[in-house]
């Protein structure tokens, strides 16, 4: 069996503190490093997590065992109005905006774990709407990538992309109907951030 543990699910403006980690092999828009040392990983993400520079979001943890698919799902579910037609009520129907997290580990004769990883990242965005629902933005890479028993293998270069709408008004004037547009100004403002995985495979002897 395979004990699976995606140590951090981490999320930043800006990981200069990773620039000394190895990279071993891009692909598909991500970067990997393999590192063995995990209590220096540890000790980079909390100093960069007191700094703002990141934020953890979850430490999930799941075994599976070999040549299994392990799952890591978090996320909404965002519903979607559509109008009926003759007037009649519309309808809401929902749809997934998961970030998940797809691990296949398979033990080799040395001792080692070869892991199919896909990544999929799903993110609403409400800068840009259709009859005022949000759009959806679906990001997905798939690798495959060795590390050593109890190793962490880093994976990076997911970026999401939030869009926001603010909208100010001149007081009553922006009410008026017909004109009140002249009396509003829209901003919209786009952040982007980098979504950090941490993987640390663990055989667990049965």
């Amino acid at each position: 069996m395979s004990g699976l543990s995606p140590k951090y699910i981490a999320i930043g403006n800006s990981i200069p503190l990773f620039s000394s980690l190895p990279v071993t092999s891009p692909t598909s828009g991500l970067s990997f490093t393999n590192e063995s040392n995990n209590y220096r990983i540890d000790a980079i993400l909390t100093m960069a997590e007191s700094r703002g520079l990141l934020k953890i979001l979850s430490r999930p943890r799941v075994v599976t065992q070999n040549n299994i698919q392990a799952l890591v799902r978090q996320g909404v579910r965002v519903p979607i109005v559509t109008q009926a037609q003759l007037g009649g009520p519309p309808t809401v129907t929902y749809v997934d905006a998961f970030l998940r997290l797809t691990v296949v580990p398979q033990i080799t004769s040395e001792g080692t774990i070869f892991l199919n990883v896909d990544v999929e990242n799903t993110t609403p965005d409400f800068g840009r709407t259709i009859q005022g629902n949000p759009t959806l933005i679906t990001q997905q890479a798939t690798t495959q990538v060795l590390v050593t028993d109890g190793g962490t293998v880093v994976i990076g270069g997911v970026i999401q992309t939030q869009n926001s709408v603010n909208i100010s008004q001149v007081p009553l004037l922006g009410n008026i109907p017909g004109v009140g547009n002249l009396f509003k100004r829209r901003t919209v403002s786009t952040a982007n951030q980098e979504l950090i995985f941490f993987i640390t495979p663990r055989i667990i002897q049965t």
